[in-house]
């Protein structure tokens, strides 16, 4: 299995877990000209965007997503928002991690503005 398989596999478990935490999940791998956002998920009137991270090991997790890549998905979110015409709406930004097969870590409000 080659990486990208593996990123579609991990996507794919975030999604089911998301859903048994009563997420409904609105789209997946949303590509704007901006960037992508692997999953975008809904649960009560909050709108999450979750990047999906996998990784061999644990200690990897948190190098995995640099400030450039959180800009990028903070633009790609606001395309979405906008194309859906979904205006003041509450909006979180969450990253799931995955160390196949069974770990995972699900971190809620993770970006920030500067």
């Amino acid at each position: 299995m080659n990486s990208y398989e593996r990123g579609l596999l991990a996507e794919e478990y975030a999604a089911k877990i998301m859903r048994l935490k009563g997420y409904h999940i609105i789209e997946r791998r949303f590509k704007s000209y901006v960037g992508e956002i692997d999953l975008i998920c809904r649960k009560k009137d909050i709108v999450v965007f979750v990047e999906v991270k996998q990784r061999k090991n644990r200690q990897q997790f948190f190098e995995a997503i640099s400030r450039t890549q959180q800009k990028r998905i903070m633009r790609a979110a606001a395309a979405y928002l906008k194309y859906r015409k979904l205006y003041n709406v509450t909006q979180r930004f969450d990253i799931f991690f995955i160390s196949l097969p069974f770990y995972y870590r699900h971190i809620k409000n993770v970006f920030w503005e500067s």
